[in-house]
C-alpha cells in the first residue's frame, strides 16, 4: 500500500468502516470511537498490516502507538527477508535472539534478570508470573528494531512502555476489566484500614491523581450515574442496550465507570437514542 496520504474516498470509506466494527462488538474495548478505529487503520495502512489486524495488534499507550509482538515479527516475516531467528536461553534463563536479515551478518539481543533488575521490572507482576516470556519478547522487539529498523519504524511492544498492564503469554494486553476492579476493591481495603480515600469530585478536569509512585483512578459519581441514567430515558434507550454499551467500555457495571470515560458515555448515549429513532 501507499504511504501517501489517503484520498477523500478512501477515508470516507474507512470512516464507514470504523462505525461499522465500533457497533460490532469485535473490537477491543479500548477502541470505542470510529475516530480510535482510523487513528489505528491509518496506522495500519502505514505499516502494509491488514485492517482487522491492525486493530487487534496495535495499542495507543501514552499517545504513541504500539504493536503486539506477534504482529512485530509478523512484519518482518512478510518482508520475505527474515533468513533466519534462533531463541536459546542460558542456564541463568536469559535470553538470546539472534536474526539474520538476508544481506546482512546476524545480531543479537539478549535479555535476562540483571537486564530486567537494571529497568526496574523484576518486581512487576508480569515477569513474577511468566519471566521467560517477558524476556523473549524484550529480545525480540529490542532485534527487531535493529534488523528490520526500516519495517518497524521504531515502534515498541506495549510492554516497554506500559509494564504495569497484565499481558497474557502471547504478549497481548489483557481485558483492563480485572485491573480496574482490583484498584477499586483496593479503595474498600484501604476505607477499612482507615487510609485516606480519594475524593469524590462532580466537576472533574482530570481522572487519576498522583503520589509518588501512587495513582488513584477516579470513579464517577452518584449524582453522575444519574445524569447517564436520565439521559438514557431522555433518547429511550433500554436498561439493556444500556448494559451492553457500559460493558463494551470495559466496565462491570455502571459503578465502575471511571471519569475520563463519563463525557464519552454520555454523548454515545444521545448517538444510540439518534440510532434508534432513525430505525423507527
Amino acid at each position: 500500500m501507499s504511504n501517501e496520504l489517503m484520498n477523500m474516498d478512501s477515508l470516507d470509506v474507512m470512516v464507514k468502516q470504523a462505525n461499522i466494527l465500533i457497533k460490532s462488538g469485535f473490537l477491543p474495548n479500548s477502541i470505542s470511537t470510529p475516530e480510535k478505529a482510523i487513528t489505528i487503520m491509518m496506522k495500519g495502512n502505514e505499516l502494509n498490516i491488514p485492517t482487522l489486524e491492525a486493530l487487534s495488534g496495535i495499542n495507543i499507550i501514552q499517545g504513541k502507538p504500539t504493536v503486539a509482538p506477534q504482529l512485530m515479527l509478523g512484519m518482518a516475516r512478510r518482508t520475505g527477508q527474515l533468513e533466519d531467528m534462533k531463541i536459546e536461553y542460558d542456564k541463568e534463563g536469559t535470553c538470546h535472539i539472534t536474526i539474520k536479515r538476508k544481506g546482512q551478518t546476524a545480531h543479537t539481543e539478549t535479555f535476562g534478570d540483571k537486564e530486567a533488575k537494571d529497568m526496574g521490572l523484576a518486581n512487576k507482576d508480569n515477569y513474577k508470573k511468566q519471566a521467560k516470556v517477558m524476556y523473549k519478547w524484550r529480545a525480540l522487539s529490542a532485534n527487531l528494531r535493529v534488523t528490520f529498523a526500516d519495517v518497524i519504524s521504531g515502534m515498541y511492544i506495549h510492554e516497554e512502555l506500559n509494564p504495569d498492564l497484565e499481558f497474557n503469554s502471547e504478549g497481548e494486553v489483557n481485558n483492563l476489566k480485572s485491573a480496574l476492579r482490583e484498584k477499586v476493591d483496593s479503595y474498600g481495603d484501604e476505607k477499612k484500614k482507615g487510609l485516606p480515600q480519594p475524593e469524590p469530585i462532580e466537576d472533574f478536569p482530570f481522572n487519576k491523581k498522583e503520589h509518588g509512585n501512587k495513582v488513584e483512578v477516579y470513579i464517577i459519581t452518584e449524582s453522575n450515574r444519574q445524569k447517564l441514567s436520565d439521559q438514557a430515558k431522555k433518547y429511550n434507550v433500554s436498561a439493556k442496550a444500556m448494559t451492553k454499551m457500559i460493558k463494551h467500555y470495559g466496565f462491570d457495571s455502571s459503578k465502575l465507570i471511571t471519569v475520563d470515560k463519563y463525557d464519552e458515555i454520555y454523548d454515545q448515549i444521545e448517538g444510540m437514542g439518534e440510532l434508534i429513532k432513525g430505525d423507527k
